[in-house]
């Protein structure tokens, strides 16, 4: 691909750095694929919720004698604009059935998958369902349960059951001890299992990896069962000690495993304090100077763009068109050291829509620069 840039003789030595940069820069991060299915809760009544995936596999809110919230409390809220998500309220934990129920669609069966949402558990310490794919009542058949995660108080963790077909049970379960992350601690932690070639299963908290194990023989995959977020319906168990307490966000389903640096991008890409720009520190982890991958990458029209800063300082964040052409100026000025996320909506410094295309960001600071491509689909 031959770029074509029209130079003034001002600027003509930073034009040609420019570039250089863009065609020879390649990022070291590897893009997150768009999800099967994506429920962002931002819906504002009715007991519908929307899949905003390519599944388009809306959901239920099942309220039974209870009422689940709709809560303006999600993970990116800023001060002056609240986010929707959904909260499974203390009062409804305990005689009262309330969970959102998706219907099986059969990517679901697949041996490779991931299941992710973003957890703040604010109750006193208790089982809590997040995700059950086994019927609507129990099974005395243990082959019959499939996707099986609910938060344990014990580990102030999250653990997992599955069935292989020599009829073990493989279980992997996070420990606070030894991961150094508890989920109940009443922040926003996001949660997410992956199944890997039918036989191996890793839990990651907040991107990183907390558990893993591996089967002796294949996992029993799916063949029909729906999908129940926050509690594991039509069981007196259920009904009294297992039922989620606290807010659930961004539920996302892939007919694929997502890897180490997939699932570690998952989360720098939001951050439990988002905000127009969010920062989000994740444990031991040393900060550097860097610009990683847009999320969704194609997007229509908004995309949220995440970077890391090794130090404070004073940095430019841009957007340039497929000429070399400064088109949108997302952030400017002093930032503090961590990670950071911006949101683009597809629109120029004018407030007008761009055309679809190949589009750069460029992070500079401190003498240092890195370029991503983004690809708007409209």
């Amino acid at each position: 691909m031959i770029l074509k840039f029209k130079f003034s003789e001002v600027k003509m030595r930073t034009n040609i750095l420019f570039l250089f940069i863009l065609v020879f820069t390649i990022s070291a991060v590897a893009d997150v694929p768009a999800p099967n299915s994506f429920y962002d809760f931002e819906e504002t009544e009715g007991t519908t919720v929307i899949d905003q995936g390519s599944a388009a596999n809306n959901g239920e809110i099942v309220e039974g004698s209870g009422v689940l919230v709709r809560s303006t409390g999600g993970i990116f809220t800023k001060p002056d604009e609240g986010r929707g998500c959904i909260e499974f309220t203390e009062e409804n934990a305990f005689g009262e059935l309330v969970y959102i129920f998706i219907p099986f669609k059969d990517f679901m069966n697949s041996p490779n998958y991931t299941f992710s949402a973003w957890i703040q558990y604010v109750g006193a310490p208790n089982w809590g369902y997040v995700f059950w794919m086994g019927g609507d009542v129990w099974p005395e058949d243990p082959m019959e349960r499939h996707v099986d995660v609910w938060l344990n108080p014990g580990n102030n963790g999250v653990d997992c059951i599955l069935n292989s077909v020599d009829g073990s049970q493989p279980r992997v379960a996070t420990l606070e001890s030894e991961c150094g992350i508890g989920v109940m601690d009443g922040e926003w932690h996001l949660v997410t299992i992956t199944l890997i070639n039918g036989v191996s299963m890793k839990f990651y908290l907040d991107g990183i990896i907390a558990a893993e194990t591996e089967a002796t023989a294949e996992i029993v995959i799916n063949s029909g069962d729906d999908l129940y977020l926050g509690a594991r319906p039509n069981d007196a168990d259920a009904l009294t000690s297992v039922k989620l307490v606290g807010l659930m966000d961004r539920v996302r389903i892939w007919d694929v495993a997502l890897d180490d640096s997939q699932n570690e991008m998952l989360y720098l890409m939001e951050g439990p304090n988002g905000g127009s720009v969010g920062v989000v520190e994740k444990p031991s982890a040393p900060q550097t100077f860097a610009l990683l991958s847009n999320y969704p990458n194609p997007f229509n029209p908004n995309t949220t763009i995440s970077f890391s800063l090794d130090n404070t300082q004073d940095i430019h964040l841009d957007v340039f068109d497929a000429s070399g052409r400064k088109i949108r100026t997302l952030a400017q000025g002093i930032m503090q050291q961590g990670r950071h996320s911006m949101s683009w909506n597809g629109a120029d410094d004018n407030g007008n829509g761009v055309p679809s295309g190949i589009y750069f960001c460029r992070l500079t600071g401190n003498g240092k620069s890195e370029l991503h491509k983004m690809s708007l689909i409209r």
